[in-house]
């Protein structure tokens, strides 16, 4: 099959075949005389016969050339027409696709603001959960301190009512005796409590 170039190409060779045989033919029709004519009419005849014959393949030659050339122009119509189908698809598949990245764009540009915002309340929560450990720290050490400062101020009441509980249990016991010693004995047995 011919190349849709090739059959300019085709179609010229032909015509200028087709002009030379005609051409021939009218030279030689224009110079035969009658004398050459009885000469030379089997050689002439054989010649026409010749030309005829030419022409014929020419013909036939030209008459395939627009056959096949008719057969690349519809060829080259359907491929035309697949070609406009083809950017038509193209055309919707591009305004698709543009459509695709803007709302891909969208969902990044959401993506992104909800992960910052994610951050900052995790940063948010982070900060509050050591706040709040801080503030248990500060609780414990303070319920630790005044359950040590209880236990001291009991200790101390302990150590006061301890020498006057004695004192008491040496004025019931000693019945006998002076009370200025009593006291002064309980006394020294109390300073010697507190100092002890």
């Amino acid at each position: 099959m011919l190349n849709i170039l090739e059959i300019p190409a085709v179609l010229a060779a032909l015509a200028f075949t087709g002009g030379y045989v005609l051409a021939k033919l009218g030279s030689l029709l224009g110079r035969r005389s009658a004398a050459d004519a009885k000469k030379n009419d089997a050689a002439h005849d054989k010649q026409m016969r010749g030309v005829e014959a030419d022409l014929r393949v020419t013909r036939k030659t030209l008459e395939q050339a627009e056959t096949e050339l008719e057969a690349l122009r519809e060829e080259r119509n359907v491929l035309r027409e697949e070609l406009d189908e083809c950017r038509g698809q193209l055309k919707k598949i591009t305004a698709k696709a543009s459509q695709l990245g803007a709302h891909l764009q969208e969902e990044c540009e959401k993506t992104q603001s909800l992960r910052t915002e994610l951050k900052e309340r995790a940063e948010h929560s982070i900060r509050a959960q050591i706040q709040i450990r801080d503030m248990e720290t500060e609780l414990n050490l303070g319920n630790t301190s005044t359950g040590n400062v209880q236990v001291e101020i009991d200790q101390l009441i302990a150590e006061r009512d301890e020498p006057n509980e004695r004192l008491d249990m040496l004025k019931e016991g000693a019945g006998g005796g002076s009370t200025d010693d009593q006291q002064g004995k309980a006394k020294r047995q109390g300073d010697a409590v507190l100092d002890g």
